[in-house]
């Protein structure tokens, strides 16, 4: 399940940034021959272009705007390797009547992601339904930073904790994670009309 979360949050940084939306005047930073040739073998040539200018994130929505919609994406690996997937972000109405946001990074893995008032995006919780789990993560996962530079990374340490679905006091795991979140670069191609 690590390993689908972390390749599920490379994604979701990387196909906002690499849409082709924002052309902003900054820093270049060109993909390595090897990232170049790892995403060609998944995904096919022509898929990545050549590598824009980038600049700091100033407005969360212009790369993750929290509207409701679907997105079909094509699974480059694993056992539903060649099948079409489609993911949604859906508003979500919690207890209190505020609205939340949940994310699918697969059909059976959503996050629930948190915009606080400076404009970031947090996922406090993951839910893993064939897992039969909830992850939260305190604090939360940083998933779109306001004010990230091209290039730059942060890093974190959180307390995790893995529940039963059907029993929040039945607590499966815990411990200490540490990450890094690192802002990619912006890309030109066709990256996210035709493969993702």
């Amino acid at each position: 399940m690590l390993k689908q979360m972390t390749l599920a949050a490379i994604v979701i940084v990387a196909l906002p940034i690499a849409s082709g939306l924002l052309h902003a005047q900054g820093v270049i930073l060109p993909l390595s021959p090897q990232d170049r040739q790892i995403i060609t073998a998944k995904l096919g040539p022509g898929v990545v272009g050549n590598a824009l200018p980038s600049a700091t994130i100033e407005k969360v929505s212009l790369y993750f705007p929290l509207k409701e919609g679907a997105a079909v994406y094509q699974v480059t690996s694993g056992p539903n390797v060649g099948k079409s997937q489609t993911l949604r972000l859906a508003k979500v109405r919690r207890p209190s009547g505020t609205s939340a946001w949940r994310f699918e990074f697969s059909p059976t893995l959503a996050g629930y992601i948190h915009e606080t008032a400076q404009g970031d995006l947090l996922l406090p919780a993951v839910g893993d339904i064939a897992e039969g789990v909830v992850v939260i993560t305190t604090p939360a996962n940083p998933f779109m930073m306001k004010g990230m530079k091209p290039g730059e990374s942060r890093s974190y340490t959180q307390q995790v904790r893995v529940k039963a679905l059907d029993d929040p006091a039945d607590q499966k795991y815990s411990g200490v994670l540490s990450g890094i979140l690192h802002l990619l670069r912006h890309l030109s191609g066709e990256c996210t009309r035709r493969n993702l």
